[in-house]
């Protein structure tokens, strides 16, 4: 992951794919192509060396292409690869 402080932007890279995720934007890109968020990011001060984004998983998973899974009855959503 690589944090580009000047636009707010992280961008997460794995095998072909790169996800490009801004603080507070109602998308993010996934390989240059832009996908639009039900929540956007947000940068919380949590009063550490530096802020922290939180991003929304469902949109990073999808955006690399893992597969979620929801259990309802373990109330447990399962990521994988």
């Amino acid at each position: 992951m690589k944090w580009n402080p000047s636009v707010r932007t992280a961008s997460i890279k794995l095998a072909d794919r790169t996800v490009d995720i801004a603080a507070g934007s109602a998308a993010i890109t996934v390989n240059g192509a832009a996908r639009t968020l039900e929540t956007p990011p947000a940068i919380i001060n949590n009063f550490s060396k530096s802020p922290n984004l939180f991003v929304p998983l469902a949109a990073l998973s999808e955006g690399l292409q893992f597969q979620i899974i929801y259990r309802g009855s373990l109330k447990t959503v399962f990521i994988n690869r």
